[in-house]
């Protein structure tokens, strides 16, 4: 698991994943959410688990990041990107809860088995999202 601290960095780093064909899962919390803290455990193991998958921590209690949590109208925590092939395929939130936990693992084997022709075939609208820059945070830096 990486911590990102910087927008531009994670930018970097999500785009860096697309450009190796890896599915990416962003977790974003707080310093002061006990239930993101109780996930972090869950999370770590999933990682392990799942070492083709990047996973990315975003702080909002880092000053720098707060934009990217206003950008993208997170307003609760935990909340979770899946990206694949600079997509974004899901957007939820997640929690200690048994059901939560299933959708989390769900959607993260989603995005592991998604692949380009999928992607671009995927009448799910409400869920994908094009991001060709990978969040948009940046300028593109490393072309796709």
């Amino acid at each position: 698991m990486v911590a990102v601290t910087t927008p531009r960095e994670l930018d970097l780093l999500a785009q860096k994943a697309m450009l190796q064909g890896r599915a990416c899962l962003i977790n974003f919390f707080q310093d002061d959410c006990y239930a993101c803290r109780s996930l972090h455990t869950k999370l770590k193991k999933l990682a392990h688990d799942h070492p083709d998958v990047l996973f990315l921590k975003v702080n909002g209690s880092i000053e720098a990041m707060r934009p990217v949590f206003e950008k993208h109208g997170i307003t609760k925590v935990p909340y979770f990107f899946c990206l694949r092939h600079g997509r974004i395929l899901s957007r939820f939130s997640a929690s200690l809860n048994p059901e939560k936990l299933a959708m989390l693992r769900k959607e993260l084997v989603a995005a592991l088995h998604a692949t380009a022709e999928e992607e671009a075939e995927e009448q799910r609208p409400q869920h994908a999202e094009h991001a060709p820059a990978a969040l948009e945070l940046e300028p593109a830096v490393v072309a796709a």
